[in-house]
């Protein structure tokens, strides 16, 4: 299967309208201009008529984040409670992954590492699905190459939205940790970006 660059900027600006009212005004920046950035890149790279591959490379039937909690704790008078019922996912989990390579020249290129999660939905617990990606610009070299990687760079949806459970004297408490709901500080997604340099030299 093929795409051109035109197919793929089309579909890439309609995802994003319908995610943007899943952004805080914060994210929405940092993503505008990654993807502002990434545009131009195409673009360029389609005006030196040097290809661009898209490809997936691995899926799973399984939430591609971690589910922090189970549903077993215990509680402050030390008995034990079991709520894992209320952490079933009732929707179809799968993530799918792959990389879109842009050949800007002969020795230029970037990569950007993608995944797509269909998301968590359980009683307690919720995120909603996700695309994520990193970035990755390559100077390759006759014998080596240096790679300048931002981990995490975006990610677009995946809020994550968590319910408290009421015990017989109608107070609310966390069925992940039996803690008072009022102490919980809440869970978030793994997000930190993270910039790194690789060299790799061809003997």
């Amino acid at each position: 299967m093929s795409i051109t660059i035109g197919e793929f900027q089309f579909k890439m600006v309609r995802f994003w309208y319908r995610c943007i009212p899943l952004l805080s005004t914060e994210k929405l920046f940092r993503l505008v201009c990654v993807f502002s950035l990434n545009w131009l890149i195409s673009f360029a790279a389609s005006a030196n008529q040097y290809p661009v591959i898209i490809y997936p490379i691995s899926g799973s039937s399984n939430h591609y984040y971690d589910i922090p909690y189970s549903g077993h704790f215990t509680a402050v008078n030390g008995i034990n409670f079991d709520a894992s019922e209320y952490y079933k996912n009732q929707r179809a989990e799968f993530h799918v992954s792959g990389f879109i390579l842009i050949f800007l020249d002969e020795n230029w290129s970037t990569k950007l590492d993608w995944t797509f999660d269909n998301g968590f939905y359980s009683d307690l617990y919720q995120v909603d699905p996700s695309f994520s990606s990193n970035i990755t610009l390559v100077r390759s070299y006759e014998n080596s190459k240096i790679e300048v990687s931002l981990q995490n760079a975006f990610r677009l949806g995946g809020t994550l939205a968590e319910r408290a459970c009421v015990d017989t004297l109608g107070r609310d408490f966390h069925c992940g940790t039996g803690m008072p709901w009022s102490d919980y500080e809440g869970y978030k997604l793994p997000e930190d970006i993270e910039l790194t340099l690789k060299l790799t030299l061809d003997f």
